[in-house]
């Protein structure tokens, strides 16, 4: 009977020790009111703030800050289906080719997976490419990888919504 009852005790505690440290482990991954976890919301604020940066230093025409924000193996999908690495983006802004004028995203759901983030919205974008300079609303979709301590964008695809309104 002693060897029962030791062996139950050893049981219920057991049982009881894997449902204190579950019950912690759900509350410190609990799910937050727009859907992200309570370790991923940091992650997230820091993904949005990489991104409000990194359209503030495109339409600023700040290579440097850009050039921190922007990973190495960069893919930059323009919404006319052409495709730039991090070099020739980076060329196109410093050569004046191409020249964000205003860049408003709005709609963002940003996404984390560990070291890896996925946003994507909508976006009012004014720019000049060579001569023509005009706006269009488009749907984007990027991707963030976190390294060396901060968040580097790798992936950017925008699909046009509307049709590019020219200005003289």
């Amino acid at each position: 009977m002693r060897l029962l009852r030791g062996t139950s005790y050893t049981w219920l505690s057991t049982m009881l020790w894997l449902i204190v440290v579950s019950s912690s482990a759900g509350a410190l991954l609990a799910q937050t009111p727009n859907g992200t976890s309570a370790l991923g919301s940091v992650s997230e604020r820091q993904i949005r703030a990489a991104d409000s940066a990194r359209f503030e230093a495109m339409t600023q025409g700040n290579l440097a800050a850009l050039d921190t924000l922007l990973g190495a193996d960069l893919t930059y999908t323009h919404n006319d289906g052409s495709i730039q690495n991090k070099s020739a983006l980076l060329s196109d802004l410093r050569s004046g080719e191409l020249k964000y004028l205003a860049l408003r995203p709005d709609s963002v759901v940003v996404r984390v997976y560990g070291t890896t983030g996925v946003a994507d919205g909508r976006i009012l974008i004014r720019a000049r490419a060579g001569t023509q300079q005009g706006s269009f609303t488009a749907r984007f979709l990027e991707v963030y990888v976190q390294r060396r301590g901060h968040w580097e964008l790798v992936g950017w695809q925008s699909t046009r919504l509307t049709p590019i309104v020219l200005e003289k």
